[in-house]
């Protein structure tokens, strides 16, 4: 294939027309390789990785090994000690390998039979860089200096078309940004990491207004160290896929809770730049009536749940509530003490505080 027809499909790939891997398979015929590679990494996560010829479980393993972290993977130690555009090869790896802590990335170079091979960095931002690579085997041997001006040729054409492909997500991401401020929503878009890539108007207000909850280093941070903790396991829990939705009430003084749902999120698989992984919508407690009913509700209590509550909250004794209830008075401590988790309270004063605040509405 001649550069220009090569460079025609590299456009088409970032335009979303012609797989990515498409176009790395053609270049890694263009450079006599094995394989081509897109990588994107936040150091030493790997944001996505682009392959030629390998499996989902190869992906994966490279990912349980911290493939992207460059005290393991020489790839990533040359790549990052390299001048801008720099095309990094064999030599540098030579370099690089001497500074390794552990073989778990040797071996799997290995296991997968790309020991050599040369690579550039096509796009970099404050917190991570897009890697461009073709991996060989050893049949193919090292790269000559042919194969490195081969791709040398092809490495501004792969930076062009990844630079399109940034622009085209940016106006893809202020139309999802847009559609929930459209509905004035507060969301904030999360990265694999738990750090924040965009949020909303209304999210930006909303945080400037409570006293509580903080973006520190694109983290949602919560003054309460208790509700941190629940908004941390929340965020990990839907970050790992352990759970689709969890709901955490964040505590504030003198007002109504708010309320944080996180929802896993699935990009686009052929995304590179804005690749939220989870969303976080950030209410106010609503409430439908005296009994506070609603934000009950929307912290997660059953029915029964929200029944105690309110009787708790009355002031009534709990074997009473066992009574009515018909049911023994350990199920209602347990029940309590479900009730105060969810709440994110430990004793019962924290309880009836903040039931009373939400009286006050």
């Amino acid at each position: 294939m001649e550069i220009a027809e090569l460079g025609a499909l590299i456009h088409q790939s970032a335009l979303g027309t012609v797989s990515w891997l498409d176009s790395l398979d053609a270049i890694a015929s263009y450079t006599n390789s094995a394989r081509g590679q897109l990588i994107g990494l936040t150091t030493p996560r790997v944001d996505f990785n682009w392959v030629t010829g390998f499996s989902a479980e190869w992906l994966a393993e490279f990912e349980r090994i911290d493939g992207g972290d460059p005290t393991l993977n020489f790839r990533v130690a040359a790549g990052i000690r390299a001048d801008p555009q720099q095309v990094v090869h064999e030599a540098h790896y030579d370099a690089a390998k001497r500074g390794l802590r552990d073989d778990l990335y040797l071996d799997f170079c290995q296991d997968l039979e790309i020991p050599f091979g040369c690579q550039t960095i096509v796009a970099q931002g404050q917190a991570g860089f897009v890697g461009f690579a073709v991996l060989r085997t050893n049949g193919d041997g090292k790269t000559t200096a042919e194969d490195r001006d081969a791709f040398a040729r092809i490495a501004p054409v792969v930076r062009d078309a990844v630079a399109l492909q940034w622009a085209l997500e940016g106006r893809g991401r202020d139309l999802l940004l847009g559609s929930f401020d459209a509905i004035d929503k507060a969301v904030l878009f999360l990265d694999a990491g738990g750090r924040s890539l965009a949020q909303t108007v209304a999210a930006d207000r909303l945080l400037s207004e409570v006293s509580t909850l903080h973006l520190r280093n694109r983290h949602l941070f919560c003054d309460h160290q208790q509700d941190q903790s629940m908004l941390e396991r929340a965020i990990g829990a839907v970050l790992s896929g352990a759970q689709g939705e969890a709901t955490v009430v964040l505590r504030q003084p003198s007002a109504m809770p708010l309320f944080a749902t996180v929802h896993a999120f699935t990009p686009s698989e052929a995304n590179m730049a804005f690749r939220p992984r989870a969303i976080v919508i950030l209410r106010s407690a609503t409430h439908g009536g005296a009994n506070s009913h609603a934000w009950l509700r929307h912290a997660g209590l059953t029915p029964a749940e929200i029944e105690i509550a309110r009787a708790l909250a009355d002031g009534t004794p709990r074997d009473l509530i066992a009574e009515r209830r018909g049911a023994r008075i350990g199920t209602v401590r347990q029940q309590i003490k479900t009730i105060f988790g969810k709440l994110g309270v430990r004793r019962e004063a924290e309880f009836i505080a903040l039931m009373g605040r939400s009286r006050q509405f």
